[in-house]
């Protein structure tokens, strides 16, 4: 790493930092995330029970910063499990600023009770879900690190769509990983939908078929990415770049199913949240994309509400409201995307042919 001088922190996580830096010899700016490997998964067995930990201050007794600046321009501190968002009345004015601060993570259990019996005891699996069946964090550091050694490796011209890896450094003896990012300067889609309030049709398609093509790449790579979300899309220039796999699950032989309960609620697919079987990630993925597609058009969530038990029913029996001003044709395309049952939903493949996308 001596090649690299290091600057102000851009983002921290409970397990990771990430800095931006220059690279000595070029002048040229990077992104470097330094993940901290514990010895074991104790140090972090709390928060593993608890939904989300992105935000909380990173702490090593060898390496501390006096510079507390930070921004989101990196998502680097990985969530442990299923991000919980109870949401809180707020006006629209402040509201994707409300949807940041909880987006960066909610340290509480599952504990409201549902008046539906049924709903009660799937809240019940829930919380048991996120304690026993949540990967261990060693095994996402793993899963994060091969995934973007592949990425790293990848040669089509969609790559572009997906962030750029310089290189992995695994320093065993200060139990560290170095990953040395490209340096997305544009911040991140959630931001850039709160600056605009919400985006037009015609900006919000340059962008979602963007983040399709980078989504198709990483699935014919044998990644599903599990927790899609605009906090995890950077922006340089006007090209999207996809990050932040910790929660990415890695497949062969074209079978993509899994059973961790992963990703953040506002963007997770009713299978997922229900774990009545495997659930195929390539699908849910899908499903998280139209989420992003409707956020980027409205500036709001699809699926949300002040009860936790009522957000989770309303997800699962996907019950939601297109805005008026949403086109017909972008309409039919998030109802043929936000489908309950995985197998009637659109292939990223059919996505890309729909009249909504192309559509002069």
């Amino acid at each position: 790493m001596e090649k690299y001088n290091t600057t102000k922190v851009l983002n921290k996580g409970q397990y990771s930092k990430v800095k931006l830096a220059e690279d000595i010899n070029t002048g040229e700016e990077y992104a470097i995330k330094t993940i901290r490997v514990p010895d074991d998964d104790s140090e972090y067995e709390d928060g593993m029970q608890v939904v989300d930990l992105v935000g909380d201050d990173y702490d090593s007794d060898d390496e501390q910063d006096d510079d507390d600046e930070s921004s989101d321009e990196e998502n680097a501190g990985q969530s442990t499990g299923l991000v919980v968002l109870v949401e809180e009345n707020t006006s629209k004015s402040n509201y994707m600023e409300h949807i940041r601060t909880k987006s960066e993570g909610s340290e509480q259990t599952v504990t409201e009770e549902a008046s539906d019996p049924k709903l009660n005891h799937l809240m019940t699996l829930i919380n048991k879900l996120k304690k026993q069946q949540t990967e261990s964090l060693s095994e996402r550091i793993q899963h994060e690190v091969m995934a973007l050694n592949k990425i790293k490796n990848i040669d089509h011209p969609d790559s572009q769509y997906l962030i750029g890896v310089k290189e992995v450094i695994e320093d065993s003896i200060k139990q560290k990983i170095y990953i040395v990012f490209e340096y997305a300067k544009g911040g991140d889609l959630l931001s850039f939908i709160e600056n605009q309030n919400k985006l037009s049709e015609d900006v919000a398609k340059r962008y979602f078929v963007q983040i399709v093509r980078g989504l198709s790449l990483l699935h014919n790579s044998g990644i599903c990415h599990r927790d899609l979300k605009p906090e995890n899309i950077l922006l340089y220039e006007n090209t999207i770049k996809i990050t932040d796999f910790g929660f990415c699950g890695m497949f062969k032989k074209n079978n993509p199913m899994f059973n961790s309960l992963c990703g953040t609620e506002n963007y997770v697919a009713p299978e997922v949240l229900e774990q009545e079987a495997e659930y195929d990630g390539i699908k849910s993925d899908v499903w998280s994309l139209g989420c992003i597609l409707f956020t980027m058009a409205s500036g709001l969530f699809a699926f949300d509400d002040e009860s936790h038990p009522k957000l989770i029913k309303s997800i699962i029996d996907v019950d939601y409201k297109m805005p008026n001003h949403f086109s017909p044709l972008l309409k039919d395309l998030l109802s043929s995307v936000l489908v309950k049952d995985p197998n009637q939903r659109l292939s990223l493949d059919d996505i890309l042919t729909h009249g909504w996308v192309v559509k002069e």
